[in-house]
């Protein structure tokens, strides 16, 4: 199955949910294209992985940039629902160092808007 992103917003930030896999280039194509189509109308964005049952070298490489490119324009990025063996791969590739990973969707809205307070 490859990527599923369905974009949603909540004030000034855009909720991208994903399910499926972010293991070729075409799905980390899509889930960066969403990304700058959020941008357009939002500050921040959340990338929930919940629902994603493969991140592959090129998923964290996504991942990655768009850390990299929310850093650099002053927005907030960050990662909800990564469980099983999506949260191991982070694990294991220290993406939990660099990247702001939460547990549920809810608390990653939550320290967006203790960071806007």
């Amino acid at each position: 199955m490859s990527l599923v992103v369905q974009r949603r917003q909540t004030d000034n930030v855009t909720i991208l949910s994903c399910s499926g896999r972010i293991a070729t280039p075409e799905d980390a194509n899509q889930l960066l294209d969403a990304y700058w189509q959020s941008v357009k109308t939002t500050q921040h964005v959340i990338v929930n992985l919940e629902r994603l049952s493969i991140l592959g070298s090129l998923g964290l490489g996504a991942l990655i940039l768009l850390h990299q490119w929310a850093s650099s324009s002053g927005r907030q990025f960050k990662v909800a629902g990564s469980t099983g063996l999506v949260h191991e791969i982070l694990e294991m590739t220290r993406m939990t160092d660099v990247l702001s990973i939460y547990t549920h969707e809810d608390q990653a809205l939550a320290a967006l808007a203790a960071s806007a307070a």
